[in-house]
């Protein structure tokens, strides 16, 4: 195993070097679990997952579009987040040419909060009629509130893809499945409305484009259902381009012009913004902007969430550098309490501590009952260590890497002394690299790696290890000395390599071994082949 001098990432390079090129198509079809015919998934691919993964049947479906039957004025009830703001668009869309047009509420973070609860609902009775409330992207953690609305007449659906810890009774309609996102559960729906000519082919590719950001956004593993999602929503993507006016209207003010779309302009450019409406001001923003097709409404809405994204940016910054003095190590553990930093960034703030000091950080705010969020880069599984000490929280939920949790203020020191004796491994998840042949390094190669795109969780993108890389030219690009494009020196029409960021202690003349991953630059409607360099060793 070998330490990564940029990224201190640790490598487990394979010993047996690839040389030939049916060698590493077996290489890759072993990694992915495909062959080169399962990489371009169809509509009854598709059905085939709907069915056997979310276990949703035509049957099923009809069960929820059989609901116009019963009721008339529905309630979809949604989540802050960019998959609750997507699903919600999905199944309002769906609902409205089932002739069943529906009012549409997303909770506020700091307001609101997650999911259901009384206060909230008793707000929202007095402010709509509604006689069926529909929640989608939450509902599974407050059945007893719900079940206990639907014993006073009131008719309830819930669609959601949280934990459940017990199957609820008496529902009007319950769509349950953690294999996928909220957006996936709406998309399921829609695509049996697509079947029976409720919906037309083309809203049917924009609720699929929209299902792919909301599948990536909550960091769904991509394998069955959520890739062919991903795959099939990319690829409508860059036929038809954002079917969506809100998503074009969102790209022009990130000032974004490329053509070409894959899973770094869904993760890095759209979902980030759709997150920022909710993190910093409101949801409905995002949704607004998704359901307007008013001009002036669409320039000013995306004018407004590119404002809060950058306003996210400056303040993750700003409570970074103001508070990271007062940030305490307690064991293997970092915890930063402030209470005025804004619940929508502590998870941002928490993020980028443990990437700095390469350790699981917690980050909580507020005063009297606290709001507390937490990262780790390392390979031990988060949520099921913080439930070592669950009697301290009135609230925990996450995943192996991301909790999020609320707690009374008088249990913060209790806290802290769980965390300071919790014996946790700092041991980093390992990364893979393919030893390659140089003579390999073709255009090819990256077109070959390319056809398994999009990755991201339980798809991670193919890395190569060289470890005879000698440069014949060397060119900087941009100002400052950090950016290198290098041809090798051994295969001249090997496509350029790449590397940013290199530390100045290091001289782009003397790279020996190193790690890249083939990937194509789209500009200006041309695709070039290029190799970025990851790490060097």
């Amino acid at each position: 195993m070998l330490q990564g001098k940029l990224s201190h990432s640790f490598w487990q390079v394979e010993e047996e070097k690839i040389t030939t090129w049916r060698e590493l198509e077996k290489k890759l079809e072993q990694n992915f679990g495909e062959t080169k015919e399962k990489l371009k998934p169809t509509l009854a691919d598709l059905e085939s997952a709907i069915q056997k993964e979310i276990n949703l049947t035509p049957t099923k479906a009809g069960e929820f579009f059989q609901l116009p039957n019963s009721f008339q004025h529905p309630l979809i009830y949604g989540d802050y987040d960019a998959d609750g703001i997507t699903s919600s668009y999905i199944l309002a869309t769906l609902l409205r040419h089932l002739s069943f047009p529906c009012q549409l509420f997303l909770p506020h973070r700091q307001n609101d909060g997650y999911g259901v609860n009384s206060k909230t609902l008793s707000r929202l009775k007095k402010a709509f009629y509604f006689d069926l409330l529909i929640t989608i992207d939450n509902g599974v953690n407050d059945l007893p509130l719900l079940e206990n609305l639907k014993k006073e007449g009131q008719g309830v659906a819930v669609i959601d893809h949280h934990s459940l810890k017990r199957q609820p009774s008496h529902l009007d309609f319950f769509l349950h499945n953690t294999h996928t996102s909220a957006a996936g559960l709406a998309l399921a729906l829609a695509f049996y409305g697509y079947q029976k000519n409720i919906i037309s082919r083309q809203v049917w590719l924009e609720l699929l484009q929209l299902a792919s950001i909301g599948v990536l956004a909550d960091q769904m593993p991509l394998r069955g259902f959520n890739y062919v999602v991903a795959k099939l929503g990319l690829e409508s993507l860059n036929r038809e381009g954002p079917l969506n006016p809100g998503l074009t209207a969102l790209l022009k003010q990130a000032s974004w012009s490329k053509e070409y779309f894959d899973e770094y302009i869904l993760n890095f450019i759209i979902i980030p913004r759709l997150n920022a409406a909710g993190r910093i001001g409101s949801a409905n923003l995002a949704l607004k902007l998704l359901s307007t097709r008013k001009e002036n409404l669409l320039e000013s809405l995306s004018r407004e969430i590119e404002r809060l994204n950058h306003q996210r940016q400056l303040s993750t910054e700003e409570y970074l550098n103001d508070y990271q003095n007062e940030v305490e190590q307690l064991g293997n553990f970092l915890l930063l309490y402030q209470e005025d930093i804004p619940e929508g960034i502590i998870g941002l703030i928490a993020n980028q501590l443990s990437q700095k000091y390469r350790r699981p950080a917690v980050v909580i705010t507020g005063k009297g009952e606290l709001k507390g969020s937490v990262r780790s880069p390392a390979i031990f599984h988060l949520t099921q260590t913080l439930r070592h000490f669950d009697d301290l929280f009135l609230s925990l939920g996450g995943h192996q890497k991301a909790a999020g949790f609320s707690l009374k203020e008088d249990k913060l020191e209790a806290l802290k002394h769980s965390l300071k004796n919790e014996r946790v491994s700092l041991k980093m998840e390992e990364k893979n690299a393919h030893f390659i042949s140089p003579s390999l390094l073709e255009e090819k190669l990256v077109y070959l790696v390319n056809d398994y795109h999009p990755f991201g969780v339980a798809r991670p993108r193919p890395f190569f290890f060289l470890d005879e890389f000698q440069a014949r030219k060397i060119y900087p690009l941009g100002q400052g000395g950090k950016h290198y494009k290098l041809f090798l020196k051994q295969e001249k029409n090997s496509p350029p390599f790449l590397i940013f960021n290199l530390p100045s202690t290091f001289s782009p003349s003397t790279i020996q071994k190193l790690i890249f991953t083939p990937e194509i630059n789209h500009f200006n409607h041309q695709q070039y082949p290029q190799f970025r360099i990851v790490d060097l060793l």
